[in-house]
C-alpha cells in the first residue's frame, strides 16, 4: 500500500449538512480504476457541461472585450513611461508628439467606455435622448471635421441638407462608429464615403467603404455585441459594441441599421431615422 485517497458522502439529515468521511487504501490498478471511474463521472455530468460551455462563451466575449480596451491603455502606459523617463532625451516637439498620442489614446478608450455603458443602459431602458430638429448632413459633416477616426484617411462627404427629430448627439455617435467600423476593416489607402440623402420621409446616412463583404449568413448578427460578419476578422478582431451601438440608438430613434454590398465591391453599412419620434419613445 503506497498511497490513499479519501472520499465523502454528505448526510441528508440536518442543516448544515455534515460530511462523514471514510479512509480507504487505493491498491492495484482495481482501485486505481475505480478512482478514474468516479472522477470522470463528476467531470462528464451533464449540468456540469452546460455550465462550462456557458462560462466559455462569457469568458470569449469578455476577452476580447478586455482585448479592445487593453490596447488604447497599454499604448497610453507605453508613452507615458517613455515621458516619464529621464534618461531619455526628448525635444519639445517629440514631448509634444507623444502628450498628443496620449490623448488619442484616451479619447479612443473613453468612446469605448462611453459605448458600453450606452449599451448597457439600452438593455435597461434607462437611456433618454435629447431630441431636436437637426440637419443631418450637417451633424455628419461635422464628426469627419472633428473625430480623430478617420485621421490620415480619405473620406468623401457627399449630402444633401436633411432635417430631422434626433438627438444630435447620438447622431454623432452613429456616424463616429460607422465610421471607425470602415477604419477597422479596410487598408490605409483605401478610400470612405459618407452619404446623407433624404428617404421614405426620414433621413438616410450611409458609410460605404472599400474592404470586403459582410457574409450574408452574418449581415443581422454583425450589429449584436460580440457579433461579427466580415470575412476577414480574424485581421481585424473586435468586440462588436460599435455596431451594437448603432443598431441600439438607431431603433430608440424609431430607425433601423442594416448592411449590404457595395456596388463596385465592399460594404455599405446604413442607418435610416424617420422624421417624427413615435410616441412613447425615452
Amino acid at each position: 500500500m503506497s498511497w490513499t485517497t479519501a472520499w465523502g458522502t454528505p448526510s441528508s439529515s440536518g442543516w448544515p449538512r455534515t460530511a462523514r468521511w471514510s479512509r480507504r487504501p487505493i491498491r492495484g490498478p482495481t482501485g486505481r480504476r475505480r478512482r478514474d471511474e468516479r472522477l470522470q463521472s463528476c467531470r462528464s455530468r451533464p449540468h456540469r457541461s452546460a455550465m462550462t460551455a456557458s462560462w466559455e462563451g462569457d469568458l470569449d466575449r469578455l476577452g476580447t472585450l478586455l482585448h479592445d480596451l487593453r490596447t488604447p491603455l497599454a499604448a497610453i502606459l507605453g508613452l507615458a513611461i517613455t515621458l516619464e523617463r529621464e534618461d531619455v532625451a526628448l525635444k519639445p516637439d517629440e514631448a509634444k508628439d507623444l502628450v498628443s498620442r496620449i490623448a488619442d489614446n484616451a479619447r479612443r478608450l473613453d468612446r469605448m467606455v462611453g459605448d458600453l455603458l450606452d449599451l448597457n443602459r439600452i438593455a435597461h431602458g434607462t437611456i433618454e435622448l435629447t431630441i431636436v430638429s437637426s440637419d443631418i448632413a450637417e451633424l455628419a459633416a461635422r464628426v469627419v471635421g472633428e473625430t480623430d477616426v478617420v485621421e490620415d484617411r480619405t473620406v468623401i462627404v457627399e449630402g444633401e441638407s436633411v432635417t430631422a427629430n434626433v438627438d444630435p448627439a447620438r447622431v454623432e455617435r452613429m456616424v463616429e462608429n460607422l465610421l471607425s467600423n470602415s477604419v477597422r476593416h479596410t487598408s490605409p489607402e483605401s478610400r470612405i464615403w459618407l452619404r446623407v440623402r433624404e428617404q421614405d420621409g426620414g433621413a438616410l446616412i450611409a458609410v460605404d467603404d472599400e474592404g470586403s463583404e459582410v457574409v450574408p449568413a452574418f449581415r443581422e448578427a454583425i450589429f449584436e455585441p460580440f457579433g461579427q460578419g466580415r470575412d476577414w476578422d480574424e485581421l481585424a478582431p473586435g468586440s462588436g459594441i460599435g455596431l451594437a451601438l448603432v443598431a441600439g440608438l438607431a431603433e430608440l430613434h424609431g430607425g433601423r441599421a442594416w448592411v449590404e454590398d457595395r456596388d463596385g465591391g465592399g460594404a455599405s453599412f446604413r442607418v435610416w431615422l424617420p422624421d417624427e419620434q413615435p410616441a412613447g419613445r425615452p
